[in-house]
């Protein structure tokens, strides 16, 4: 079933839940940035997300490989390489976009739709965010960017 999202989440409030799922999975914390989304160095790792129940809202998650890496690590118990490390923050960003569409009233999305898919800046939507923030772990800097496209 399609719906439209009423109220799209804040910046911080998308941090908020992807802080929760992190620590959830890893038992660490991610700290709340207020660093500009555009000085962030190497953001060679992005996922986008279209929410199943909302297709007019896009999730989009960045950051650098050697965090996907060291997420893998704290995921799996083991040493990661960089195809682990894609795999364990694809996996963390579905996961919470799975949160957030719930959080959503997105009790009915099939949670085996939400396939988050590489991207990168230039296929992003022609326009500013709705929503985005930045947060930190030890030296690792994730950005998460949110858009809802508006029906004419």
């Amino acid at each position: 079933m399609l719906r439209e999202v009423s109220q799209i989440p804040t910046g911080p409030q998308l941090a908020e839940i992807f802080s929760k799922v992190f620590k959830a999975r890893t038992q660490e914390e991610l700290e709340y940035s207020s660093l500009p989304l555009s000085l962030a160095r190497d953001m060679s790792l992005e996922w986008s997300i279209s929410l199943p129940c909302w297709p007019d809202v896009r999730l989009n998650l960045r950051t650098d490989k050697s965090f996907s890496i060291e997420l893998s690590e704290l995921i799996w118990g083991r040493r990661g390489d960089e195809e682990g490390g894609r795999a364990a923050l694809k996996e963390l960003f579905k996961q919470f976009a799975i949160v957030l569409a719930s959080g959503l009233e997105g009790e009915g999305c099939d949670q085996a739709a939400f396939l988050p898919v590489p991207t990168l800046p230039l296929h992003w939507p022609d326009k500013k965010p709705d929503a985005a923030c930045a947060m930190k772990y030890k030296r690792h800097v994730l950005e998460l960017r949110l858009w809802q496209e508006k029906k004419a």
